[in-house]
């Protein structure tokens, strides 16, 4: 690919943006802008992509004692092939925003950090640390939203609820600082978590690009093998997350906090609990990340070539 990610990891690759291209203000919006049109176009692929898997690794953590091929089979029959791409209405929008707004920040923030005397590895984990922080905000309410989606039919048999029903019953009866259940356990999750994706993400694909002399290669190998270390990173908290945003749902009356979530699910399965849900989720991770990074990779080609 000729206007690849390396356009968007000047430092680390020791290409892309130099100091004299970036100090142009046009340049620079007509770089952001890129960034951000590839990360929506990104977004829509690995929601497509991953939905499925997620919707199953959702019930997985909520599920005392199923696995995973038992939690696939209970979906299928009580609710068909459907059942599997509940609640994809939020992520449909909300995420692609999200992957918008992580593209263009790493983007702009490895910009701001090229010419300084840090490592490529530094530079990449701080620009991924600020995205995660960054989408943080626009994540909590759209993950909120989902799990209460995904987990409701284990208690409400039948009875289909949409998502704007979804999230107007959640402001209805906790105001909207309601759909922030949960963003603490996000945040604890999104910041170290973004850093190890990105960076895992550029030591790889160069790693495998370096080895099979394929550009394209390089990004999907990357892709896939970086989301699926940072969700095996991530998995505890996410468990965690999970029990949060989902104890409404359950009639949990109460708020639940991070160490009550946590003791929890340690009290269901010990320290394996903290795991479940992560097959279907590595599952995911894999072909939704090379999709993501795939899509990102072209959509800037060609909004690069069609710039120029």
């Amino acid at each position: 690919m000729a206007a690849d990610m390396n356009n968007m990891n000047a430092h680390a690759s020791g290409g892309g943006y130099n100091s004299s291209r970036s100090s142009s203000g046009s340049f620079q919006r007509s770089s952001f802008m890129i960034d951000a049109m590839s990360g929506l176009a990104g977004g829509v692929s690995n929601v497509i992509v991953g939905m499925p898997f997620d919707v199953v690794k959702t019930r997985a953590q909520v599920t005392p004692n199923a696995s995973f091929p038992a939690v696939l089979s209970h979906i299928l029959q009580r609710e068909g092939p459907r059942g599997l791409w509940r609640g994809v209405a939020g992520p449909i929008v909300a995420y692609p925003l999200d992957v918008c707004i992580n593209m263009s920040v790493y983007a702009e923030m490895r910009r701001r950090m090229d010419g300084t005397d840090n490592k490529p590895f530094v530079v990449n984990a701080c620009a991924g640390a600020v995205s995660g922080t960054m989408i943080t905000a626009v994540t909590t309410p759209a993950e909120l939203v989902k799990t209460t989606l995904q987990t409701r039919k284990l208690q409400n048999g039948n009875k289909d609820v949409g998502p704007f029903n979804t999230l107007r019953a959640i402001v209805n009866a906790e105001g909207p600082l309601g759909l922030y259940r949960g963003f603490a356990a996000m945040l604890l999750r999104e910041v170290p978590g973004n850093a190890l994706f990105f960076v895992s993400y550029e030591e790889l694909k160069s790693l495998v690009r370096q080895m099979t002399n394929s550009e394209e290669t390089g990004v999907v190998v990357g892709g896939g093998c970086a989301g699926a270390v940072y969700w095996t990173a991530v998995m505890p908290v996410d468990a965690i997350k999970t029990r949060i945003q989902a104890a409404r749902c359950a009639g949990t009356s109460t708020t639940m906090g991070i160490f009550q979530a946590a003791q929890n699910v340690y009290r269901e399965g010990g320290l394996r609990a903290f795991f479940k849900g992560w097959v279907p989720a590595v599952a995911r991770a894999f072909p939704a990340n090379a999709a993501l990074f795939t899509v990102v990779e072209s959509t800037r080609d060609a909004l690069c070539s069609f710039n120029q």
